[in-house]
């Protein structure tokens, strides 16, 4: 496979580069750092474990807080383009409307559904949902209501499919992505960002939606403070599944089901030490239609490289590569069709069921605001749990 996303031209060889957040300058004075902090009114954080630091001592601490929540922000974005370069379709902007228009709007649970990437084609539409996670921080979250909101998608959209790709990088040793490595006096740009994540970005893995409903039956669930971003909800749940078990996916591809035996051992082990028949939630291997599971693996250029000289022997050492393992499930519209029919059996065990009530409670006050607004009177669609989805 070629280089991705590299442009030719004279005596250079420029690749692109992802649209990143500007990051945050931190003052190299004390003086600077105290009208900061007088700007933004910090002193009155002199509180409980601030109470003894000084206002330029906060600033600093604040100002490096923004700055690790940026590079988060921008590595998203980094490996977002990434798999765009990969697997073309379009990249959905945060600005941009919701992806399906007003009509089919109750179709789906939460507003504004809006997946990474979209690829269109003539017989389905992909949506692909891209992960980032480091090798020190864990495996990918998937919230649960994002994934429902895929998985309304996946029903409701004929012949459509979903993957998750979930992208693995870092060394053992912090990377430290919100700090500046350079000398004193270089401007950063994200330059030092986009050259960490390129030198250490491991592997990709891309999984169908039967293989992920599968890893979040036997994950564990977190719930993570939204209180501090921009969001309409406080805390999340999330489903946590371990980095290990996308080891054994990329190691054992060429026996899928091996792969699958190695993560069941693992579970039992951390259950335990014995199988739990709750690890499933009454569900057996075959409801998930893994048995047939497909996979391939190669090697893929970096995507985003420094500025140099065409046929640099130094630079050409410096080429990173990292591995991509993809499985696909050739019984996919046989697996649509049993999700569908136990789909009320599969949230109850995946633990997302008060998820899934107070989506539908939104959803039914939306259809009776709808209705207010059109007709003076709502009509429900869907009014209770026992209500069928389809």
């Amino acid at each position: 496979m070629g280089e991705i996303g590299v442009k030719k031209g004279g005596k250079n060889e420029v690749c692109s580069r992802p649209k990143l957040s500007p990051q945050v300058k931190i003052p190299k004075s004390k003086a600077a750092l105290l009208r900061i902090g007088e700007q933004g009114g910090w002193d009155c954080l002199r509180i409980g474990d601030w109470r003894h630091k000084s206002l330029e001592e906060i600033t600093y601490q604040k100002l490096m807080n923004r700055r690790m929540k940026i590079a988060q922000e921008n590595t998203g974005r980094f490996f977002l383009d990434i798999c765009h370069a990969l697997y073309g379709g379009r990249v959905l902007k945060e600005a941009e409307a919701p992806l399906f228009p007003e009509d089919l709007s109750t179709l789906f649970l939460d507003p504004g559904f809006r997946p990474d990437i979209v690829v269109s084609g003539k017989l389905k539409t992909t949506y692909i949902e891209v992960k980032a996670a480091s090798v020190n921080g864990g495996g990918p979250q998937f919230a649960h209501r994002q994934f429902l909101n895929y998985s309304y998608a996946l029903l409701h959209d004929p012949g459509s499919e979903m993957f998750a790709a979930v992208f693995k990088y870092g060394t053992r040793k912090s990377l430290g992505l919100y700090v500046c490595h350079n000398e004193d006096g270089h401007r950063c740009d994200n330059r030092c960002l986009v050259n960490a994540l390129s030198d250490s970005t491991n592997s990709l893995i891309y999984l169908p939606h039967n293989l992920v409903t599968f890893l979040l039956m036997i994950s564990p669930t977190v719930l993570r403070d939204h209180s501090s971003s921009n969001t309409t909800r406080d805390f999340e749940f999330y489903k946590d599944p371990y980095a290990t078990w996308l080891s054994f996916l990329h190691k054992y591809h060429e026996t899928p089901s091996l792969a699958i035996e190695q993560i069941m051992n693992r579970t039992r082990r951390r259950s335990g030490g014995y199988y739990r028949a709750e690890v499933l939630q009454g569900f057996s291997i075959e409801d998930f239609y893994l048995g047939d599971l497909v996979a391939t693996q190669r090697m893929a250029n970096n995507v985003y490289c420094r500025r140099r000289k065409a046929g640099s022997l130094r630079d050409e050492k410096r080429r990173k590569y990292f591995l991509v393992t993809e499985y696909t499930n050739p019984r996919h519209k046989e697996w649509v069709t049993h999700f569908k029919a136990s789909f009320k059996d599969f949230v109850e065990g995946l633990g997302m069921d008060k998820d899934y009530k107070s989506m539908l409670e939104w959803r039914e006050e939306h259809d009776e605001r709808a209705g207010m607004r059109d007709n003076g009177k709502a009509e429900i669609l869907v009014t209770s749990d026992e209500a069928a989805p389809f």
